[in-house]
């Protein structure tokens, strides 16, 4: 039982990180956000994602002019 009450503070730890990370980098994002895997994209600030967004493993997010 204390392993798993360790293990969700520690998911929830990681989830504020996250959280945190997407709200420095992305120019604006919305709740419940999931990107599977590493991201990659130019200006980064530029893009913006909305509610109950997810992206499957390495996105490559271009913005084409």
């Amino acid at each position: 039982m204390t392993d798993r009450k360790s293990e969700t503070i520690d998911s929830k730890q990681v989830i504020r990180k996250r959280r945190s990370i997407l709200n420095e980098l992305l120019g604006a994002c919305g709740d419940n956000v999931v990107f599977e895997g590493r991201l990659q994209c130019d200006y980064e600030y530029n893009i913006e994602v909305g509610e109950h967004f997810f992206t499957n493993f390495d996105p490559d997010i271009r913005l084409i002019q």
